[in-house]
């Protein structure tokens, strides 16, 4: 019965997701005068593709190379760059799709090192319920 709550939960919470976020992309697009779905489309992919690029292929090794701190703290700059990027192109939309690039390569730097830092760093006997939290 508990596994069966999981699977159900999963696809349950993709769905709230795009409930909440798929009507406003016309309106996001409206506002940046870009009316074309593709473009608005690339405006939510740019997020996962810097995600991806920077998750698979450069945290790994600048985690291992300089520590698991060094990967989150560039993550967490690019980020702040992003946030500065996306606020000052409010009306391009080439800046805007930029700074969502941005935000997915910090992303993609952080995330991945977070648990694995706090994995490390954690005591034996209570890092199941550390790690169950994340």
């Amino acid at each position: 019965m508990y596994a069966w709550w999981q699977h159900f939960a999963c696809p349950l919470g993709l769905r709230c997701f795009h409930l909440q976020c798929r009507p406003r992309l016309g309106q996001l697009g409206q506002l940046l005068h870009q009316p074309d779905p593709n473009v608005v489309g690339s405006v939510t992919t740019a997020y996962a593709v810097g995600s991806i690029l920077a998750g698979f292929f450069l945290c790994g090794p600048v985690s291992d190379r300089f520590g698991r701190k060094i990967a989150m703290v560039t993550g967490c700059v690019f980020v702040i760059i992003a946030t500065f990027v996306s606020c000052f192109t409010p009306r391009s939309i080439g800046g805007y799709i930029a700074g969502r690039a941005i935000v997915g390569i910090g992303q993609g730097f952080a995330l991945p090192a977070g648990p694995t830092y706090i994995n490390e760093i954690a005591p034996y006997e209570s890092r199941g319920k550390i790690m169950s939290f994340w």
